[in-house]
């Protein structure tokens, strides 16, 4: 089993936080955004406890990635250069390895869906390149399940269920393949009783607003949709809870506006 962790910290000193969360679940990969913390930092958070997370290198700074070793190897693979996406090689042992795509997109106030359909782009052309199909991408797409950019096929071109995303594996427009994306993050957009219903709530008096919303996403190729065994939005550190004691919203003072998103694969 391999497990990931993906919290977009909203540059808070949350690496105790993040660290709790790691070893209450086993985590294997943690990928962190808006980390203002070195990654001497947090691997010391980390490791504290007599783990042995390693940072592999990168070119830039959008992320903080710490993974933990010797089992488990994660090494460069591509980063595009506005820094919205990294692409690592996910190996361990004689195991099929496995390519991870590693997001941070700007939302629709800031600039379009563009930049979303170049870096899906981007993360077909690295699989092509490198003759890989077994890829993960994960990380705060800044957008809904149900946004344009996220289901067509020049997008993400992610399905809403396990079936779908084998039987519609490819799609060919204008003599090019492209191949879908399993998204399990629909499953979060409902009452889920005591349990959050996406990963960011937005609570501004605007006409339009879901209030929860899925930010903070995982897809996973068709070759991989049988080996995600679990997905899970995180309302606890293991010790004390992320989300505000009143409302049940994300505690943004004291922790972030962002819920953590927790994942595991049969791998």
């Amino acid at each position: 089993m391999l497990t990931f962790l993906f919290w977009n910290i909203q540059k808070k000193p949350l690496l105790h936080r993040v660290a709790r969360i790691a070893q209450a679940h086993a985590v294997d990969v943690v990928i962190l955004a808006e980390c203002e913390q070195s990654d001497a930092e947090l691997l010391a958070k980390l490791n504290a406890g007599g783990a042995n997370f390693y940072c592999p290198p990168r070119v830039f700074d959008t992320f903080r990635v710490a993974v933990r070793g010797p089992a488990v190897r994660l090494s460069g693979v591509f980063d595009e250069v506005s820094g919205r996406l990294s692409m690592f090689k996910v190996t361990s042992g004689r195991k099929p390895s496995l390519l991870l795509a590693v997001v941070h997109l700007p939302s629709k106030k800031s600039q379009g869906d563009g930049i979303h359909a170049r870096i899906a782009g981007e993360i077909r052309r690295i699989e092509s390149q490198r003759r890989v199909s077994r890829t993960i991408a994960v990380g705060d797409f800044n957008r809904s399940p149900f946004d344009d950019v996220v289901i067509s096929a020049m997008g993400f071109h992610a399905m809403m269920t396990r079936d779908l995303t084998h039987r519609r594996n490819l799609r060919i427009l204008g003599g090019q393949e492209y191949a879908t994306f399993f998204n399990p993050m629909w499953q979060f957009l409902t009452d889920r009783g005591s349990s959050p219903a996406g990963t960011y709530y937005f609570r501004e008096s605007v006409e339009q607003n879901l209030y929860w919303y899925a930010l903070d996403q995982v897809l996973v190729r068709p070759e991989l949709v049988d080996k995600l065994r679990s997905v899970d939005i995180l309302d606890s550190d293991g010790t004390e809870t992320l989300l505000h004691r009143i409302h049940g919203w994300p505690d943004s003072v004291t922790c972030s506006d962002h819920l953590p998103l927790l994942f595991a694969l049969d791998w």
